[in-house]
This record gives structure tokens, C-alpha cells and sequence, in this order.
């Protein structure tokens, strides 16, 4: 009954060679062999490599963090480090951790650039979760408190025509009516 459910659950071309293994056991044995990541070493340096030259660009902070969280959770699948006592594991953890948070901060756009100094420079280092949680509250406040690009767009270009206009009035004082600025 668990054979024909897990059989019938996969791809209709890809789920005859599971047919006649005896077990759920051994069908679920034989696709983790097929498919899992562990010791396809060149994928696991695609996705790292990936990982590591990944910024922002165009994505807002919550698409960006999310898609670095799936590609580092691809490269654990490709992960085969066993830790002989519990030490090992959590150093190892804090380790990945570190470097996820370089990675993280790395590829954040350059508007980020005081918070992300701000986070490389906390003590204790802060994990992962904290420094997506400090350059978070800081797009926000920002969002807030700083007015919207566009209304700093239009005063930049209205300065910038008021400057002409002075620089023109300078060159050919009565030849212009100051009255429209």
C-alpha cells in the first residue's frame, strides 16, 4: 500500500524503476542514493561559488535574504561533515554562521553600508537572524523616517534648475525674470 502511494507520487516517467523494489524501504533508499547531493562535490562548489559572488542589486532586502537562505540550504544538501561529539557540531554551526553573515552583509547594496558596519562590529558577532534583524529595522526606519526617493529626486532636480537659472542670471543679469522660481 506505502509502495504504490510512494510510486504513484512521483513522476509518471521517472517512477518505473521503482516498481519492483520490495519495500517502501528500499524505494526510499534507492532515491535518496539517486538524488541526494552528498559527494557531487562540483555542484556543491556551483552553489558556493554562487553563494559567495550573490548581492542585492535590484531585489528588495526580504527577496534577497530569502533567496541566499534557499541557495545555502542547497549547499547543505551537499554537506557531508559528521561531528564526532556535540562541541564539533556547535562550533561548526557557529563557524557556517560567521560565514553566512560575511556572505550576507557582503552582498548588501551600498545604502547598507553604516548598518552593515554596524553588525560586522557587534560583540558577541551577531548569528545570521540577527543581522538580517538589524539591516530590517534599519530598511525600515529608513522607510519612515527618510522621505521617498522620489520627492529627494524632484528637490535635486529642482535645485539643480535653480542653480542654472542663478548661473544664466549671472551671465545676463537683466535679461531674466527671477519671479518664476
Amino acid at each position: 500500500m506505502v509502495i504504490y502511494w510512494l510510486v504513484q507520487s512521483i513522476e509518471p516517467s521517472l517512477s518505473k524503476q521503482y516498481i519492483a523494489l520490495n519495500t517502501a524501504k528500499d524505494v526510499l533508499d534507492n532515491i535518496a542514493e539517486q538524488y541526494s547531493g552528498e559527494n557531487n562535490y562540483a555542484r556543491g562548489y556551483d552553489i558556493r561559488k554562487e553563494c559567495s559572488g550573490f548581492s542585492q542589486g535590484g531585489l528588495s532586502l526580504v527577496e534577497y535574504y530569502s533567496k541566499l537562505t534557499y541557495m545555502w540550504q542547497q549547499l547543505d544538501s551537499h554537506c557531508s561533515f559528521t561531528p564526532t561529539n556535540p562541541t564539533d557540531a556547535v562550533a561548526f554551526q557557529r563557524y557556517m554562521d560567521k560565514l553566512r553573515v560575511w556572505d550576507f552583509v557582503a552582498g548588501l547594496n551600498p545604502e547598507y553600508d553604516q548598518v552593515r558596519v554596524l553588525a560586522l562590529c557587534k560583540d558577541p558577532f551577531p548569528t545570521l537572524q540577527k543581522a538580517y534583524n538589524l539591516i530590517q529595522h534599519e530598511e525600515c526606519r529608513r522607510s519612515i523616517m527618510l522621505p521617498s526617493v522620489k520627492s529627494y529626486e524632484r528637490l535635486v532636480a529642482k535645485l539643480e534648475s535653480i542653480n542654472l537659472y542663478i548661473s544664466l542670471y549671472v551671465i545676463c543679469p537683466g535679461s531674466m525674470n527671477l519671479s518664476i522660481l
